[in-house]
């Protein structure tokens, strides 16, 4: 069996990007939120300048280790290149399902692509390997233009190997 050609997917009417948007803060809250950060802040360096002058600047470092790898965690957790997020382009699909799983799959190895189930998250890439990939954020409308796209671009190729085999 010889390799199957590259597909290539006509996007049209497709984002090229599906992340989660965070919702925005009303004035109020980001108000709210501020002045916490100033109190914290304001009792963060109290409780730092009772520690420098009671016990040195030794115990204060040991005691504030853990606090800056934890934000340090935090931050890298938070970070929003990290988020689940699908990207599509004509050539491959660009998964990030979880912290650790990211995915770049060339179409020719998805199966087909089917919108979110009723009681799924996500829409589903069927892969050619019998794997499942889920497709973070992207809407059940645009997985079925996705699906329409890739039905497409394979007939598009049948098309092309059929014209090429039948003239030479």
């Amino acid at each position: 069996m010889t390799d199957p050609l590259p597909l290539r997917l006509d996007l049209a009417g497709l984002q090229e990007h599906y992340a989660r948007v965070d919702p925005q803060l009303s004035p109020r809250a980001r108000r709210l939120l501020l002045v916490l950060a100033v109190v914290a802040g304001l009792v963060a360096a109290v409780g730092v300048l009772r520690a420098v002058l009671a016990d040195g600047l030794p115990h204060l470092l040991v005691a504030l280790l853990p606090g800056v790898l934890l934000q340090a965690l935090l931050g890298l957790v938070a970070h929003p290149s990290l988020r689940p997020r699908t990207r599509l382009s004509p050539e491959e699909l660009d998964v990030r399902a979880e912290l650790l799983h990211h995915e770049r799959v060339p179409w020719q190895q998805v199966v087909r692509v089917r919108p979110a189930g009723r009681w799924e998250d996500a829409a589903h890439a069927e892969l050619a390997d019998g794997g499942l990939l889920p497709l973070p954020h992207v809407p059940p409308d645009d997985a079925l233009r996705l699906a329409v796209a890739l039905d497409a671009a394979r007939e598009r190729v049948e098309r092309e190997a059929d014209g090429s085999g039948a003239g030479g």
